[in-house]
């Protein structure tokens, strides 16, 4: 890593990455929400949005034009603390993009006209907010923690601040904050060093700006009265968030909070988790979190839980006395080694998952450097995380916890009982029964068995090659990265499209409670194991096949896979953690509707598809979830499980010889149960249009139109890829057309899917009630538009650059690249296609884009989905 700073004050870091031809620049300018005054709350973020609307050198949607000319991404967001501009882009094209990111920056035109219409636009990220519960539910919990502090505002303010805040406020605000000596921009990728700091050198020198005099943000104060308040909302699914004050950053005591939080409730094995969600079936979702941002911060708890509206009230009593249990259990029993150790590998592992990408190396510098002005920092916080004892946690637990004075906020489903004051009894009671946490036997402290992270890997990228075993399972390995770090994924057939309408969701549920005890091994030295050695293990279920994924560290590369082994052939599905899992599916089917943009893609899959198992929530319903037991669940599990079908790839820094014997294994798999073959209808064809309107009570109104399409295995897929091209990103027809030039929504995207049986085209559109009919006209219009006319030289080239370039950035990581030659593969298409991408993207012309327009997109052909209130 190389640090410099230019003659105008900006600091510039450099840090080499040559895994990929892929580069990632970001601005990080120190200006966030905390900056704000609370009549100009939100300020930040509107400013964020209106740098995309042009430069001195770039009109209204030529920014993002040009990057993605490039193949390259561009973006940003606003946080409390700072706000971050970053652009990816493949390598050969960094210098140009560089000038980019500073016109965006330091160059915006800031249009009076352009500002208006942006405001419209932001609103309408702010209703889209409004309508996510959990979002609502954990601002209303920081308005408490952090009353009268610039901390407990929404980063992206209110509809009323934000409706008044003037152009003249923009342009001083952004005056103020946004010059070179309040900003840091970060260079990580597979570039020359030299070559890159002379270029940022002369692209960034030539922005003359003084510095401003930035006036200091006050620490937030620690809570001084507990303070609670009950939302209700037209939800099914209760969300929960309650904390304490703790330290800001800087403080000695945040290496041992955040332990604390990863022991309590930020893993599959932490004990929260462990004891309401897996071994009782109370809760949806449990965790904790600690925030500590420069000037203050809160530990804080959250869930989530479903029931019906006359029980919440009970329920929440419930599940707040096992949690408060829970903790009070510390008083007696204290932490013990094993879960310290695997806390700690767990914090520091995060290092190792961060050089995955460059985006993920440049992120982690800039954000250092933005709020602590250095590296320093984080290796002497590593150093702390391993020193923290026993003792240690004990005594944050004791001081934070035990003696806190409580924030809440709830968001409540509509009719329950439960009110601000119930709420903050039940939470009183419980806090005051929370007695101080006792020191157990020790037999580890500090430095002892926590793993030291090698990053000199000498792992060169290799081809990838395949070997198929005698029983027909396919085994694919690629050596590849510059991180101790391997990565499996194995599919075969299974999903929805092996179900029917009486056990639709069984492969969900076995995706859920696989790991719940196999061969010699309990759940919990599943859970523990896979934890302690920070490895990322995840069963899948989709339309067409099932499957596991694995991202696991070079050191515990066999120890792990020996466990992966006994899950995938030997699962138990022990009772008593699979009923309670089996509650909470239930618990999640009951709230589907709460989450409203997969709700309305739902309603378009049961618009779309009348007689195809693609209909099917992945979920299941409620009924036949209900009948399903543990010996169906088996049954299911091993009807599917066939070594004749199954593909199995081995991607990263891995042992090859290893990995051969263990595929070895898994493909003598005998034959413990029938076979079972897909059961999807052939689905009819449409002869008129569809149209389906819902209605709740909500912010926005969510849209999605759209038509059925081809089979994964059909060459209309790749020019149904560049035809998405054409509508997709910020200068891509939908985002320039319905959301810059008519303010019309925040969220406007292209979606498409294509399964084994068939595939869908469709757009979605969150907006304001009133404007669903220009909403739908515009879209219809978009696409009338692809079969009516060719599209321009200029449109093709950037469609196809950036479908190639942003295929080049998500192949960074073993695991993209493992999961790509896997479905490659496992569809038929041959697992070497998935690096040939980009030629099959180049081979797509107009005639081919109007030719599946044409096709596909049919009037009578169409389904239309309207949710709104």
């Amino acid at each position: 890593m190389k640090t410099i700073n230019l003659s105008n004050g900006l600091k510039v870091v450099y840090e080499n990455s040559s895994t990929s031809h892929v580069t990632s620049m970001q601005v990080w300018v120190k200006c966030g929400s905390v900056n704000e005054i609370e009549r100009e709350n939100g300020i930040s973020h509107f400013i964020e949005h209106i740098l995309f609307k042009g430069t001195k050198n770039h009109g209204l949607g030529a920014v993002a034009d040009s990057i993605e000319r490039m193949g390259g991404e561009l973006n940003a967001f606003t946080a409390k603390d700072h706000t971050c501009y970053y652009v990816t882009v493949p390598s050969i094209y960094y210098k140009e993009a560089l000038a980019v990111l500073r016109d965006l920056v330091f160059e915006p035109l800031m249009d009076a006209k352009d500002i208006e219409d942006e405001r419209e636009v932001i609103l309408e990220e702010i209703r889209r907010y409004q309508d996510i519960p959990s979002s609502v539910a954990g601002d209303l919990y920081y308005e408490h923690q952090f009353k009268g502090h610039p901390y407990g505002r929404p980063i992206q303010g209110t509809v009323d601040v934000v409706s008044g805040i003037s152009i003249k406020d923009v342009k001083d605000y952004y005056s103020r904050f946004y010059t070179p000596s309040n900003s840091t921009l970060v260079i990580c990728g597979d570039v020359v060093e030299a070559e890159a700091l002379s270029t940022a050198d002369i692209v960034f020198s030539q922005i003359k700006r003084e510095a401003k005099d930035i006036a200091d943000v006050e620490h937030a104060r620690p809570v001084t009265s507990c303070s609670c308040s009950v939302l209700s909302l037209d939800v099914s699914e209760a969300f929960v968030y309650f904390g304490f004050s703790v330290p800001g950053l800087f403080h000695e005591d945040v290496p041992a909070l955040d332990v604390l939080s990863n022991i309590l409730g930020q893993s599959e094995s932490s004990r929260l988790v462990k004891k309401l969600r897996v071994e009782m079936g109370l809760v949806t979702a449990v965790s904790t979190s600690c925030y500590t941002p420069k000037h203050g911060g809160s530990f804080a708890f959250g869930l989530s839980f479903e029931e019906e509206i006359k029980n919440i009230e009970e329920k929440a009593k419930l599940i707040l006395k096992e949690l408060f249990k829970t903790l009070s259990d510390l008083s007696s029993d204290g932490f013990n080694d094993e879960e310290l150790l695997r806390a700690k590998n767990i914090i520091l592992s995060e290092k190792v998952y961060e050089k995955r990408t460059v985006d993920g190396m440049a992120s982690r510098l800039g954000r250092l450097i933005s709020i602590t002005g250095g590296t320093d920092f984080e290796e002497k916080y590593i150093e702390n995380i391993k020193r923290i004892t026993q003792q240690d946690l004990i005594d944050v637990f004791n001081r934070y916890i035990c003696k806190g004075l409580v924030s809440a906020a709830m968001v409540a489903p509509k009719g329950s009982s439960i009110d601000d004051k119930s709420f903050c009894e039940m939470l009183d009671l419980g806090i005051k029964g929370i007695k101080p946490a006792k020191l157990s036997a020790s037999k580890v402290s500090g430095t002892e068995g926590v793993i030291n992270f090698d990053f000199n890997v000498s792992t060169k990228n290799s081809e990838p090659s395949m070997i198929v075993h005698k029983s027909g399972t396919k085994l694919i390995m690629k050596k590849f990265g510059n991180i101790p770090l391997g990565s499996l994924y194995v599919c075969f057939p299974g999903g929805v499209s092996y179900e029917d309408k009486a056990n639709n969701g069984i492969s969900n549920l076995v995706s859920r409670t696989l790991m719940y005890g196999a061969g010699g091994y309990t759940y919990d030295q599943i859970a523990n194991r896979l934890d302690s050695t920070a490895s990322f293990f995840d069963v899948f279920s989709g339309r067409d096949a099932f499957g596991f994924s694995l991202a696991v560290l070079k050191p515990y590369f066999r120890e792990v896979l020996d466990i992966v082994k006994a899950v995938v052939t030997e699962p138990k599905f022990e009772k008593k953690y699979f009923d309670p899992e089996k509650k909470v599916v239930e618990n999640e089917i009951a709230s589907l509707k709460d989450n409203l943009s997969s709700y309305t893609l739902s309603l378009f899959l049961k618009t779309i598809y009348k007689k195809s198992n693609y209909r099917f929530e992945s979920i299941g319903t409620k009924s036949s979830v209900s009948s399903l037991d543990r010996v169906d669940v088996n049954d299911f599990y091993n009807s599917i499980l066939d070594p004749s079908k199954m593909v199995l790839v081995f991607s990263g820094d891995l042992d090859e010889s290893f990995a051969r014997e263990w595929s070895e294994e898994i493909s003598c798999l005998k034959p413990k149960g029938k076979r079972i073959t897909h059961k999807n209808e052939i689905e009819p064809e449409q002869d008129s249009p569809r149209e389906h309107v819902a209605t709740k009570d909500v912010k926005q109104a969510h849209i999605m139109l759209g038509y059925k399409t081809c089979k994964v295995t059909d060459d209309d897929l790749v020019v149904l890829k560049v035809l998405s091209g054409v509508l997709l990103g910020q200068s891509g027809r939908l985002f320039v057309n319905l959301r810059d030039k008519q303010s019309l929504a925040y969220s406007v995207f292209p979606m498409q899917m294509f399964g084994a049986h068939s595939g869908y085209f469709a757009v979605y559109i969150a907006s304001e009630h009133s404007k669903v009919d220009k909403c739908v006209k515009g879209i219809r219009y978009e696409l009338d538009n692809l079969k009516d006319k060719k599209v321009s030289d200029e449109e093709l080239v950037r469609s196809k650059n950036y479908l190639v370039g942003i295929k080049e950035i998500e192949l960074q990581t073993s695991c993209a690249q493992s999961l790509n030659m896997g479905l490659y593969e496992f569809y038929g298409k041959g697992f070497k296609k998935a690096f040939e991408f980009s030629d099959a993207i180049m081979r797509v012309s107009k005639e081919d884009i109007q030719r599946v327009a044409q096709k596909y997109f049919i009037d009578q052909k169409e389904n239309l989905v309207i949710l709104t209130k």
